[in-house]
């Protein structure tokens, strides 16, 4: 356990808790702020995301748990926040978009908005269950320090003992809070194939390999601004926009991608061209394809700001007389995940 003198927070400020939106991450907050009322006083709980939400946090002088599931990076960076307590929530990114389209979120924003939080929270979380549980033990035996600290208590090194032990147990309850939260089965609902494919996820722990698959009827139609892809796309016309979005979010860093295209009823050689946009190109390729079939293009970009939707857009160079896109697939994985760095520049 961090040294009881080296615990530095703002008077106010209790504990963090990262977690998806979602009923697991609000009975872990309700558990919290419960021991916070036995122990000394009652709290509020704030969202705080950036450095300004964490500043008018400790403004307002009222005891408070800190509840971030976008978190920014700055936040992450910021002298203050960096020493609070952090309690991360583990829990089931198919349940957080359930839980959001209870809220009345369309179908493709609730997985949006959760595709944002698994990018901010992602790189967060320990790799393995026991080390997401070891981790939250030690972060909560500050965070029960630091409520004696608020109570008047004088914490001795004799008292440490018994907090982890306290802390080990109370981390070992809140997993089994969290795994309560996904037993109940999902309501019925086509979406879940497609977002379980689309949401970023760690399908390697121990190698940190991160996967996503963006599949046709998440993008749209450039003929036909806002509205999916259903079927077949027709090519007949003028150079245009073909497909456009998904406007989903991924974590930072460097991504291989790769795009498989399905062409029907073609017999010509035709050009394509992909940029991949995150505020700004940050990426862009070309390629002919021969004829009718499946082909396949590799790609890669660096990604930088996980708050960014990625945006792909698929264009056709010269004008077609007939055919169909007849399939349209990314297969998105992340080869290095890093701290972003201002001297990184965009590919032209």
């Amino acid at each position: 356990m961090t040294g009881v003198g080296h615990i530095a927070l703002g008077e106010c400020s209790l504990a963090a808790v990262f977690g998806l939106p979602g009923p697991a991450t609000a009975a872990v907050v309700e558990v919290l702020q419960a021991i916070t009322r036995v122990a000394c006083r009652d709290s509020v709980v704030v969202e705080v995301n950036s450095p300004e939400d964490w500043d008018a946090a400790c403004g307002a002088r009222q005891p408070f748990i800190a509840l971030s599931q976008y978190p920014l990076p700055d936040l992450l960076r910021h002298p203050e926040f960096s020493l609070v307590p952090v309690i991360c929530v583990a829990s089931d990114p198919l349940r957080s978009v359930a839980h959001l389209l209870g809220d009345r979120l369309s179908d493709v924003g609730a997985v949006r908005s959760v595709s944002a939080s698994l990018s901010c929270l992602l790189g967060r979380w320990p790799r393995d269950e026991l080390d997401l549980q070891a981790q939250n033990a030690r972060n909560l035996s500050l965070f029960l320090t630091r409520l004696a600290q608020l109570g008047g208590v004088n914490v001795r090194l004799s008292d440490i003992e018994r907090i982890e032990l306290q802390a080990g147990e109370l981390a070992e309850r809140l997993a089994d809070i969290c795994g309560e939260q996904q037993t109940a089965p999902l309501p019925a609902n086509s979406l879940w194939t497609l977002a379980a494919a689309a949401l970023p996820q760690l399908r390697d722990p121990h190698r940190g390999l991160v996967e996503a698959t963006w599949l046709g009827p998440l993008f749209l139609l450039g003929d036909f601004p806002d509205t999916w892809m259903r079927g077949p796309v027709d090519l007949s016309g003028p150079a245009r926009c073909v497909l456009y979005g998904p406007y989903l979010h991924l974590p930072p860093g460097h991504w291989r991608t790769r795009l498989v295209v399905g062409l029907a009823g073609h017999d010509g050689r035709e050009p394509f061209t992909v940029e991949i946009v995150c505020g700004e190109v940050i990426a862009r390729g070309t390629f002919c394809a021969e004829g009718s079939g499946l082909f396949e293009v590799e790609m890669e970009f660096v990604h930088r700001d996980p708050h960014v939707p990625i945006e792909l857009r698929l264009f056709l160079d010269v004008g077609a007389i007939y055919g169909w896109l007849s399939r349209f697939e990314i297969s998105l994985e992340l080869r290095e995940g890093y701290e972003v760095s201002e001297t990184v520049s965009s590919p032209a």
